[in-house]
């Protein structure tokens, strides 16, 4: 998932709002100019955002029609609401991940399945800098009335993200996370991810590109960025650099920067590794950091072009959000960089590739997925073009299985959920909208194809990998 986009190089930011008075309300409480807690199953808080305006009362309304529900149990959604303008997260992407949620919700309550679910949205600050605060407040909510099961959402591949996990862990309550991908998750206990590793990312980029390139051993060169505070990027590099050496390939160099550094230090960092890109006998360059990054790279690229020929680029997930593919100078620049820019994906998006992509067999939750009928309104665009927002979905949706599974003679609890985790991972897998859910041990996706799409000047990302039928 992108990051933010900083207006000094010309692209989108994701703004936080104006202050707000939580007020008490949901036992929020106003930290650093942003409402940290728990919002009720009955809020209409928004947490100072209008655009969350829509699905807080999707949820809300959702919730009011399972409130008597003698069995019903709770979901915490826990995310960064409240994005800054130096956060890698954009508000977009909190929305979708909210959306894909409150979708699995509707689809699960409006079926024979029980126990029926709430969805509690909570906010551990921007950039999970308020983690603490929220893990006490979502373990006291284990007890009635909210009956709180287990924790979805829970953002990017941050450190502080990490903390959070395994303070979670550390009281027991099992987590599905919406889109965290970086390796060093592995060892949190309870944690499941639905979403492809960053190491899969990496090694799924080095096959595509090594099948494509015409050299017998083919030269790539890396750039990584060195946050410490970021679990993002080592993994990406590292999955990727195993994978095309396993193949016969070889990395050339490889060069760093901090995104941790103030961004104009960042510019001149990413400017001082044009000669290692442009370098002749580099045929792949592989970008392990943000897209926000990535799009300064492109705008230092379209003012030094590498020669005449075309320079391929692959990179992760975090380069695939509206704002950024939708922002007019970043679609200037890749124009006029000489930059060919591919990117795995953590799942196949877009109505017309979802249903495409989705075995027969799994039509049918696809397309209550994307809506459209039955008085359930279509996800817009932008969300279904939102690899979160289906992963959101899938966490979920994974959580209502382990809940499902608990035996009639055990008490419904977070404990008891999460020791179904271990029965989902013994199972052959189940139906998801990204694809078949299967869990190793270590709590990450297994058997999932990566998708690759191609940015595109246009702002519409293509898909070069898998092939669908019909193409």
């Amino acid at each position: 998932m992108v990051g933010v986009l900083a207006l000094a190089a010309g692209v989108v930011v994701g703004v936080r709002a104006m202050p707000v008075d939580c007020g008490g309300r949901d036992e929020l409480v106003l930290v650093d100019e942003q409402c940290v807690g728990v919002a009720d199953a009955d809020s209409g808080f928004d947490f100072g955002r209008p655009e969350y305006a829509d699905v807080v009362r999707t949820i809300r309304e959702q919730n009011a029609a399972v409130a008597d529900e003698p069995t019903a149990v709770s979901v915490v959604v826990l995310l960064a609401m409240t994005p800054g303008q130096e956060s890698f997260e954009l508000a977009e992407q909190v929305r979708h991940d909210a959306l894909g949620a409150a979708r699995a919700q509707l689809v699960h309550n409006s079926s024979d399945s029980t126990p029926k679910l709430k969805l509690l949205l909570a906010n551990a600050g921007d950039r999970f800098e308020h983690w603490a605060e929220v893990v006490g407040r979502i373990d006291a909510r284990q007890a009635a009335p909210d009956r709180v099961v287990a924790v979805t959402g829970l953002g990017q591949s941050l450190e502080t993200v990490h903390r959070a996990a395994r303070a979670l862990s550390g009281k027991k309550i099992p987590m599905v996370s919406s889109s965290l991908t970086s390796d060093e998750f592995n060892d949190v206990r309870g944690l499941l991810r639905p979403a492809p590793s960053n190491r899969a990312q990496g090694g799924a980029a080095a096959e595509w590109a090594f099948d494509r390139i015409e050299e017998n051993e083919p030269t790539a060169v890396l750039v990584v960025d060195k946050n410490e505070g970021d679990k993002y990027p080592a993994s990406l590099a590292e999955g990727f650099q195993s994978r095309i050496e396993q193949l016969g390939g070889k990395v050339g160099e490889r060069v760093s920067y901090d995104s941790s550094a103030p961004i104009g230090t960042t510019i001149v960092v990413l400017e001082s590794t044009l000669e290692a890109i442009c370098a002749p006998e580099v045929d792949v360059v592989y970008f392990a950091g943000r897209g926000r990054d990535l799009a300064l790279l492109v705008e230092r690229l379209a003012l030094d072009r590498c020669g005449s020929g075309e320079r391929l680029v692959l990179t992760g997930d975090d380069s695939l959000t509206e704002s950024q593919l939708g922002e007019a100078r970043f679609q200037s620049a890749l124009r006029g960089s000489g930059v060919r820019i591919v990117a795995t994906s953590l799942a196949v998006t877009g109505l017309d590739a979802l249903r495409r992509s989705t075995p027969g067999t799994n039509r049918y939750l696809v397309d209550q997925f994307i809506g459209g009928a039955g008085g359930v309104p279509e996800l817009d665009r932008a969300a279904l073009g939102d690899d979160g927002t289906v992963l959101s979905y899938d966490a979920v949706w994974t959580v209502a299985k382990a809940a499902g599974k608990v035996s009639q003679q055990d008490e419904m609890s977070a404990s008891a959920v999460g020791g179904m985790f271990d029965a989902l991972r013994n199972d052959d897998g189940f139906a998801g909208v990204s694809g078949l859910l299967s869990y190793g041990e270590d709590g990450s996706a297994t058997g999932k194809v990566v998708p690759l799409l191609e940015i595109t000047p246009d702002g519409e990302p293509d898909l070069v990998f898998p092939e669908l039928p019909g193409s």
